[in-house]
């Protein structure tokens, strides 16, 4: 990173990343995290804008920049960090006025106060959610690919014992390694070949005889197995619906998911497999400088 900017933050913050072209419109950040954090602003290489695969141009590296965010969190020996992120795109006129977190931790609860009235959001650590507007309340289901890691053949490939589904119908999607300590990876998927996992880069650890290690930073040693989940689509149900089919006092079927009345949020974990020296935690945000700057940071 260059031209880095940094400062630290005990309660939550927002950042603006804009268009360039178009200053009053973007993405603002609404960022909590679960205890002082460091927050480090600055511009790094575009990688992907230098070309890709054999079109790809090292020597482009530096002719392409963009912005970057990194939140994170360190201190003595293993701690457990929550980053939440609440994204309010934007063309000028922001519907959010603030973000007040009530608990960030294993279960995280944010207020997002708008202009006309407040949403209340649940989500606890196996990523379900609830959003309370009034006296609406809607859940998110979330639908999830689970297994064991039994090996690691090569540098981007993982063997499991799960039966998914093959080919490129998982290209793109995350899975999240739980290591026996409690440590968690995660690591996008390009495809499925048999029991074989092909992740998009190098995943860093070595398995052997129920024992794994880190390759790089911070190289720690899990003995005992690991355990993935690669979250799937997820669907919106109106809670009072649902009691009132318990009740009987409609026809005995499956409420459908809510269309257009469920508030637009989605929860998405963004893990790292890399960690930089002394950071125990770590959230980090880029963005495609064509697109937009990095103008602002606020309380």
């Amino acid at each position: 990173m260059r031209d880095v900017q940094s400062g630290r933050a005990d309660k939550p913050f927002t950042v603006d990343f804009n268009y360039a072209d178009k200053p009053d419109k973007g993405v603002r950040m609404h960022i909590a995290t679960s205890g002082d954090a460091e927050v480090l602003l600055g511009r790094s290489p575009s990688v992907r804008r230098m070309g890709k695969g054999s079109r790809g141009d090292m020597r482009k590296v530096y002719d392409f920049w963009m912005p970057k965010l990194i939140v994170r969190r360190r201190g003595e020996g293993e701690q457990q960090s929550v980053f939440a992120v609440v994204h309010e795109p934007h063309d000028g006129a922001r519907l959010i006025e603030k973000v007040v977190a009530e608990n960030v931790g294993a279960t995280v609860q944010l207020r997002v106060q708008r202009k006309d009235g407040a949403d209340l959001i649940t989500a606890d650590e196996d990523g379900r959610i609830t959003v309370q507007r009034g006296d609406k309340t809607w859940r998110f289901n979330h639908q999830r690919l689970r297994g064991a890691i039994i090996a690691a053949p090569s540098a981007n490939s993982l063997t499991t014992d799960a039966r998914l589904p093959q080919g490129d119908k998982l290209h793109g999607q995350w899975m999240i390694i739980t290591h026996a300590s409690g440590h968690k990876h995660g690591y996008e998927i390009d495809r499925v070949d048999g029991g074989s996992i092909i992740l998009t880069h190098d995943h860093g650890l070595r398995i052997k005889n129920k024992k794994t290690e880190e390759v790089y930073y911070p190289q720690r040693t899990f003995k005992g197995f690991n355990r993935f989940v690669i979250p799937q689509s997820s669907s919106a149900a109106d809670l009072r619906a649902n009691r009132s089919a318990q009740a009987g006092h409609v026809r005995h079927r499956t409420p459908r998911p809510a269309k257009t009345t469920a508030p637009p949020y989605r929860s998405k974990r963004i893990p790292s497999n890399r960690q930089p020296p002394d950071a125990d935690s770590i959230h980090s945000s880029n963005s495609d400088p064509r697109l937009c700057d990095l103008k602002s940071i606020g309380s």
